[in-house]
């Protein structure tokens, strides 16, 4: 067990360099911490990112700078609006532009550092991205026309990038 768990559910897990463990979902308290909806494993202890999100988080992933990003049905980040997706970098919470118009299914990573998010959005940073979006740390961009329908964490967003 790592310390005493959460109280609700953990919907995603990402490992950073130094091999602390973050967890996003459902739950409000992470071992001894209050942690809304995301925390940190550190080997030892929960703790909290900050103020944490305001709703469920879906996806986690890390930069290669040690950024980790959160995706899920969230608005507020830190005390910071953030639709559906945001940054902690160690620090603070922070928004990727506009974010996204609907909640973030899954986020992925590629050599590049290019953060790559899947969801039920149709739009992120205000263009036209039809359910699959790429942040390249400063700006969005669509994956050609996209997807046909909503893209879950299940149906591989990870795997389908491997290739890229």
């Amino acid at each position: 067990a790592l310390g005493l768990g959460m109280n609700s559910s953990v919907y995603s897990l990402t490992v950073d360099t130094a091999g602390n463990i973050y967890a996003g979902g459902f739950f409000t308290s992470a071992g001894s911490s209050d942690a809304h909806y995301i925390a940190k494993w550190d080997g030892t202890n929960w703790s909290a990112l900050g103020l944490g999100v305001n709703s469920a988080v879906h996806g986690l992933t890390e930069d290669i700078s040690g950024n980790l990003y959160a995706a899920g049905v969230f608005t507020v980040a830190g005390g910071v609006p953030a639709n559906y997706i945001a940054k902690w970098d160690g620090t603070n919470w922070s928004s990727l532009t506009s974010g996204i118009n609907n909640p973030g299914n899954g986020l992925t990573i590629d050599t590049s550092s290019n953060i790559y998010a899947g969801g039920n959005f149709t739009t992120a940073g205000g263009l036209s991205v039809n359910y699959i979006a790429k942040w390249n740390g400063s700006a969005w961009s669509s994956l050609s026309s996209g997807m046909n329908s909503t893209l879950y964490w299940g149906e591989g967003i990870s795997n389908v990038l491997q290739v890229n």
